[in-house]
């Protein structure tokens, strides 16, 4: 199925319902599907450590040790945009 990560599919049908920019848009997830999927559509992506995850991040990748963090990353981002 399409619409099953790391297939893009519903983030790409849900930001043109909304209308969103998933080029401005953020992901955060804690599986390796879930940053694949974020990637293949275009947006940003965090991690959030502390779940299973795959040691093998790429540099695009920023982690963050909780919601609080990934918060931060995110509002300071939107900051130097």
């Amino acid at each position: 199925c399409t619409c099953r990560k790391p297939a893009p599919t519903l983030m790409v049908d849900a930001a043109t319902q909304l209308g969103l920019d998933l080029e401005g848009s953020f992901a955060i997830g804690d599986q390796p599907r879930d940053l694949e999927s974020a990637r293949a559509a275009g947006c940003r992506t965090l991690v959030l450590l502390g779940a299973e995850q795959d040691a093998r991040l790429d540099a695009s990748i920023r982690p963050a040790r909780n919601w609080d963090e990934a918060q931060d990353i995110v509002l300071e981002a939107l900051d130097t945009a």
